[in-house]
């Protein structure tokens, strides 16, 4: 596998999508997750992520297939996945059919799995993002993680771990709501996908033996609360 070609070949970028990069960005993320979890073959691979988000997501899934490629923890499986020639040669249409005829045909199946039913609760705008469940989901996944750079960058550069956690849930929730205004996902699909997304950019396969507990977390949170409370204008 030419693993120059898959990081430089921009024809597999999708184009014009009317959708933020980072978003594709999560959706790469999303194929990661299902190729760990033994999905290899791209109509199989096609068919799960199209489960999960409906059809608007076939234009993308070769550029996300081919993507995953290149991450550390898929490596290991590129030899039991699709060539990158392959992929480029199955059309959108191709994958539709494979669908109808092999997924939705089958009995105890029924189509409209993706369907909406429930109207979605509204984001908080005067909330912070610190301020979320959500902020504190990205902590602890930092603390499992990356525990060391957690606790140094409280220490140090509290202001830059704010920004990077606040980034972060924003992010995520900008996904979670866009997939469920799509009725790309039901809002119970896409919360499953939340914490995943609310891990460390990197996640090393064997982190510090430092454990943060409790009463360190919540030394943390407080420096950043006090950290976002210097971002707020004073009023006159």
């Amino acid at each position: 596998m030419d693993q120059k070609k898959i990081s430089n070949d921009n024809t597999q970028r999708p184009h014009n999508v009317g959708i933020d990069p980072e978003l594709i960005g999560i959706g790469v993320q999303m194929a990661i997750y299902h190729i760990e979890r033994g999905v290899r073959k791209y109509y199989d691979f096609a068919a799960r992520m199209v489960n999960d988000c409906g059809e608007k997501v076939i234009p993308y899934l070769r550029y996300m297939y081919i993507s995953s490629m290149s991450h550390p923890s898929i490596r290991p499986y590129v030899k039991e996945m699709e060539s990158v020639e392959t992929v480029e040669a199955i059309d959108d249409d191709d994958v539709r059919d494979y669908i109808e005829y092999n997924i939705i045909r089958k009995p105890n199946n029924t189509p409209d799995v993706n369907i909406l039913d429930n109207e979605i609760e509204p984001i908080n705008q005067t909330m912070r993002a610190i301020e979320t469940p959500w902020a504190m989901t990205a902590l602890w996944q930092m603390a499992e993680h990356l525990p060391v750079v957690l606790v140094e960058m409280s220490k140090d550069e509290p202001k830059e771990l704010l920004k990077e956690i606040e980034h972060k849930v924003e992010m995520a929730l900008q996904w979670k709501e866009t997939v469920i205004t799509e009725n790309m996902m039901t809002e119970d699909q896409a919360l499953e996908f939340m914490p995943q997304l609310l891990e460390p950019n990197y996640c090393p396969p064997k982190p510090a033996k430092l454990k943060v507990t409790e009463k360190m977390m919540q030394d943390i949170v407080k420096i950043l609360m006090a950290e976002a409370a210097k971002e707020i204008p004073e009023t006159t």
